[in-house]
């Protein structure tokens, strides 16, 4: 039951912007969004219930994979679109820009799921003290490595200003004295 909680926890929250518009039809969409995260928690289940060395590399690999997959799947425009992608949330942390600038949102969310999976089976209580070693060592690795390669990237040399200006494209209103007419 917990579980439950903190799924329809992160879906609530990543999704809070579209509740009003759906009206009676909120929990549908709810199921459906969270309907797409059961693949990656098939596969977490699978790996890591009898956690061994060899297990843990697999994990390693296959999880981070199988959540982006999930994430672009999400991201599709029919299915919420690109909110709240993992590796959007580290835009102001300067030592994974490098990886952004690699991989884009892609890679930033692969580490951090990495990462992630890592420390959880470091903390593991039913796995084997190789195990836990293999994946918090992988996690601490990783994460150094993505820290390193922010701190290697060389800073662009600023030679200027440039100023940008939006303009959105909308209906004009009527012509009226507030509006005169500025050309021929």
């Amino acid at each position: 039951m917990a579980e439950l909680v903190g799924v329809g926890g992160l879906l609530g929250t990543l999704h809070h912007w579209v509740l009003p518009f759906l009206g009676v039809f909120w929990p549908l969409a709810v199921l459906v969004i969270g309907l797409v995260w059961v693949p990656f928690g098939l596969v977490a289940y699978r790996l890591l219930r009898r956690i061994s060395p060899a297990r843990v590399g697999v994990a390693l690999l296959v999880l981070p994979s199988v959540s982006v997959a999930v994430e672009a799947l999400r991201s599709w425009q029919h299915l919420s679109g690109a909110w709240g992608l993992l590796g959007s949330s580290q835009w102001q942390v300067r030592l994974v820009l490098g990886l952004a600038a690699l991989g884009g949102v892609w890679l930033l969310s692969f580490t951090l799921v990495t990462v992630n999976v890592g420390l959880a089976i470091g903390v593991l209580p039913d796995a084997g003290r190789r195990a836990r070693l293999a994946g918090g060592g992988a996690a601490v690795a990783l994460a150094a490595l993505a820290a390193c390669s922010g701190r290697v990237r060389l800073e662009p040399v600023v030679t200027g200003v440039m100023h940008v200006a939006g303009v959105q494209p909308a209906p004009c209103p009527a012509r009226s004295a507030a509006w005169p007419r500025t050309s021929g």
